[in-house]
């Protein structure tokens, strides 16, 4: 990165970068490397359709996604929609599991999971306060409660984005401006 505000947000040009420093700069490398992050986003559809419905439909979800052209399409010209939804399904995964079982581990991992969502789409900050909106909602009568799971939460996203916020002050960008679009 230069002195300025990332064009896009940073994830998807670090992924492609590692991608390419690992294969010598082999553009198919790309591809297969999109192909396989895909191929785990079907998986992971499937299994959050069938914890938030069934096991049929967590199999149709996942069919319907390893089947549709256009998500071909994103890994074969390397565009960032593909691993995207990967981060959308994670994230959403993430924080299924953390309200379900309630450990402090899960709650970590869903804020770093809303760190890497934050890292790979401008709208990663308004999903974390309205995430931070609805605990509030949800558990405002449970006050020990909320603060420990958004405080969880919280350094679980900053452990994933601090780095990249260290980056924007270390070259004089706006702290929490992670692209030009955003």
């Amino acid at each position: 990165g230069g002195p300025k505000t990332f064009h896009q947000t940073p994830l998807y040009p670090y992924f492609v970068a590692a991608v390419y420093a690992v294969s010598n700069f082999d553009d198919t490398m790309v591809a297969y490397a999109q192909a396989f992050v895909g191929a785990f986003t079907c998986l992971l559809t499937f299994l959050l359709a069938s914890r938030v419905l069934n096991l049929r439909a967590g199999i149709i979800a996942g069919l319907l996604l390893a089947f549709m052209s256009s998500y071909y399409f994103y890994d074969a010209f390397v565009l960032r929609d593909g691993p995207m939804a990967f981060v959308v399904i994670l994230t959403t995964l993430a924080l299924d599991v953390a309200v379900e079982r309630n450990r402090k581990r899960d709650w970590l991992l869903a804020g770093a999971s809303l760190g890497l969502f934050t890292l790979a789409k401008e709208t990663g900050i308004p999903l974390l306060l309205a995430t931070l909106f609805v605990m509030l909602i949800a558990w405002r009568h449970r006050p020990k409660f909320l603060m420990q799971t958004a405080a969880l939460l919280l350094a679980g996203w900053l452990i994933v984005t601090a780095p990249a916020f260290a980056r924007n002050v270390a070259v004089g960008a706006p702290t929490f401006k992670l692209s030009t679009r955003g």
